[in-house]
């Protein structure tokens, strides 16, 4: 019987929404790659984080440390995020200060982590500035007039919010299951992964759309 079903189930489908999009992203090069490895590593968190709940919950010196590695996965997919945003919004090649900036962050959040400090509200405050800048960076598209980048911009809103809700004390049973802060968080995330994925999917489809169109000796924005 799972400690935390609710937890280990909405973990699970967070995991199995993160892969999908992973696999179903059909855009190509770098920029592509980097959300791949994105929704690869958010999935294998939330994957962690369903046995987590599920079987280890109540044996604390294991897990700890799988809390641990949870907190480090979340971070990598975080860092990618960054990458991908900034080469998406900014092009190939540009933010190379924030992306060293944010490389040293990484690796000292990780050094946290290793020695026991991953809590959720380390990982809210050290990574609560990355997801500001790549908020900052698709707002800026959205100035530009790039009406999917509001799904994007939605994801993000949306999974900060449910980062607030997993430290509140909410909770309520449906089914014998107890829905707390964690299967709220992740039900938020969820739905984040979607709208992120649908996101960066019609962006890629209108890049390829403009410049078919710009080929043609048109320019449409």
């Amino acid at each position: 019987m799972l400690i935390e079903p609710a937890s280990s189930v909405t973990d699970a489908v967070l995991a199995l929404a993160a892969l999908f999009a992973a696999s179903s992203l059909s855009g190509e090069g770098k920029t592509y790659t980097r959300w791949r490895w994105a929704f690869v590593f958010i999935g294998a968190a939330a994957l962690l984080g369903a046995v987590h709940h599920g079987f280890l919950e109540e044996t604390p010196s294991v897990a700890r440390h799988t809390w641990a590695a949870i907190t480090i996965l979340v971070a990598i997919s975080i860092s990618f995020v960054l990458s991908a945003t900034i080469s998406t919004v900014l092009g190939e090649g540009r933010g190379k200060i924030l992306l060293a900036v944010r490389t040293v962050s990484l690796a000292v959040f990780i050094v946290l982590a290793v020695m026991g400090h991953a809590t959720m509200s380390t990982l809210m405050i050290s990574e609560g500035g990355t997801m500001l800048i790549i908020l900052g960076l698709w707002a800026t598209a959205l100035w530009k007039r790039t009406p999917v980048v509001t799904f994007i911009i939605a994801s993000i809103v949306i999974s900060g919010a449910g980062g607030v809700v997993r430290s509140l004390p909410v909770g309520v049973d449906i089914g014998g299951w107890h829905f707390g802060g964690a299967a709220w968080f992740h039900i938020m995330q969820t739905l984040g992964i979607v709208l992120l994925f649908f996101g960066v999917e019609r962006w890629g489809y209108r890049r390829v759309e403009a410049r078919k169109i710009r080929r043609g000796g048109t320019w449409v924005t």
